[in-house]
């Protein structure tokens, strides 16, 4: 099982995951997807949405503290989220290695 730092104090040199998500903009897209945080004790140290054209929106996330391949895990999470479109994660860490993947739901 996967150990998640949640709201742990992290030292600067972690390893920092950024999420990009395409959404259907719904009512009920934002609190689905910060319940996947959630659910792991993970408190997003950066989180915003921006609304796109009358049904669509973007949000991303910043958390420091999650390695490539706890990032992958969330991100597949994420993904499972209905009315989410797609999900890329990046992850940055102390040796400044990057991970990017992606996946897109069939519509």
């Amino acid at each position: 099982m996967t150990t998640f730092l949640g709201a742990m104090p992290r030292d600067t040199d972690s390893p920092t995951a950024q999420f990009h998500l395409q959404a259907v903009a719904e009512p009920s897209v934002l609190p689905r997807i910060l319940d996947a945080f959630a659910k792991l004790t993970i408190v997003p140290d950066a989180f915003t949405a921006e609304r796109h054209g009358d049904d669509g929106m973007d949000v991303d996330i910043r958390v420091a503290g999650l390695d490539a391949r706890q990032a992958d895990q969330l991100a597949g999470r994420l993904r499972a989220i209905v009315y989410v479109d797609s999900v890329l994660v990046s992850v940055e860490g102390a040796s400044q290695a990057q991970v990017e993947m992606s996946a897109r739901r069939q519509a």
